[in-house]
């Protein structure tokens, strides 16, 4: 096994990816992006973070911000087909 295969390094990443959301930048963008929508934006944020956590092939991916916010903006979409009643091929 790899250095970069350990669990260590992958717990590493996992933390990194969640601290991402955490910071008040990626806060505020969720709010915009839910247009000010603060239980849509927390939401979303929640559920991103979940989702992150929770992946099946958790291996380190090479942007973690990029790759954090498109988990956010898709999770923002979803929110809004939801309360639209919408219904979302997953």
């Amino acid at each position: 096994m790899s250095n970069a295969d350990s669990p260590g390094e992958s717990s590493d990443h996992l933390h990194e990816l969640l601290a991402i959301g955490q910071a008040p930048e990626i806060r505020k963008l969720a709010l915009k992006w839910a247009k000010g929508d603060a239980d849509l934006a927390e939401d979303a944020l929640q559920e991103a973070h979940y989702k992150i956590a929770t992946r099946k092939h958790p291996e380190p991916v090479e942007k973690p911000r990029a790759y954090f916010l498109r988990v956010l903006q898709n999770e923002i979409i979803g929110q809004y087909a939801l309360r639209r009643g919408v219904p979302l091929d997953r």
